[in-house]
């Protein structure tokens, strides 16, 4: 039901998927146990989403959540939605005993540094990727 909402936050987060391909993708990630979604509503309209993925490193104790996807509607920034959202998520995380979050940000979200940063975070290492064809 609230796919299109959804839509219209991943497309502000600039990654322009078919409607077709977030319900495929969201099917398959949901049978996933260590997936979760979550969404923010005011007024039954969803205004923010997270995506979580929950994983275990070799070379740690306890299992750590990746923030993968986080995104507060355009209309509603900067009204501390974002902060309440993002506590709500680290506090399902600590009562799921999951003891660290990470996450990447685009080089080019300058204000989402300035957002993660002011919630605690730092920025602590480099992503690299490289596209397989």
């Amino acid at each position: 039901n609230d796919a299109d909402a959804l839509l219209s936050l991943v497309h502000q987060l600039e990654h322009f998927i078919s409607k077709e391909t977030l319900l495929n993708n969201l099917k398959k990630n949901l049978a996933d146990k260590n997936y979760r979604i979550f969404v923010a509503k005011e007024n039954d309209v969803v205004i923010a989403f997270a995506e979580l993925i929950f994983t275990q490193f070799i070379h740690e104790e306890k299992p750590r959540a990746r923030l993968t996807s986080f995104c507060v509607d355009e209309n509603f920034r900067n009204k501390n939605i974002g902060a309440k959202f993002l506590k709500f998520i680290e506090d399902f995380c600590v009562e799921n005993n999951y003891f660290k979050i990470e996450l990447t940000s685009n080089i080019r979200r300058i204000n989402a540094h300035r957002f993660y940063e002011s919630n605690g975070y730092v920025f602590a290492s480099k992503r690299f990727y490289k596209e397989l064809k």
